[in-house]
């Protein structure tokens, strides 16, 4: 068989069975009309959240408003750790970011349906002590990635609440 067909074969293959990558594409939530979205020293997990399901057509209730749902974010931590050190110099080359928040669900009749849940993004970076301002800058942008990626966890997992 010549290897066109092959890879022509597979490629078929991997498409009839649902594969899709994870890419960045905006996650979908499908039937979760209103949500309410509080928060607690998680501002910044709450508005990338808030992003999200606007994107994706939810509507987010402030006020007096009763929604379907309601979300609170809590206890958003960063935590910097070394992660390894020259055996040369015994200067930082590595650090670890752990970023923890936590979220529960309640329903519109306050029934929790996700309770004390934590979501938890780690990612580690090369620290570079000659290019201090580079390294920071870095580690900003870092943070910034690393809360998109807990706002997606949170989205998906109140998709997945939701076609329970």
């Amino acid at each position: 068989m010549k290897p066109h067909y092959v890879l022509l074969i597979l490629i078929m293959l991997t498409a009839s069975c649902g594969f899709h990558l994870r890419g960045s594409q905006t996650a979908t939530v499908t039937g979760i009309s209103s949500i309410a979205i509080t928060n607690t020293s998680a501002s910044e997990t709450a508005s990338a959240v808030t992003a999200q399901l606007q994107a994706s057509g939810s509507t987010i209730v402030t006020g007096a408003d009763k929604p379907e749902y309601s979300l609170q974010l809590s206890d958003q931590i960063i935590n910097k750790s070394v992660l390894s050190v020259s055996p040369i110099t015994g200067k930082v080359t590595e650090y670890q970011l752990t970023l923890t928040v936590n979220m529960s669900v309640t329903d519109a009749n306050q029934t929790g349906l996700l309770t004390g849940q934590s979501i938890r993004v780690t990612r580690d970076y090369t620290f570079d002590d000659s290019a201090v301002l580079g390294s920071v800058a870095d580690q900003h942008k870092i943070e910034q990635e690393m809360i998109q990626q807990a706002a997606s966890q949170i989205v998906r997992r109140l998709g997945a609440l939701v076609q329970k």
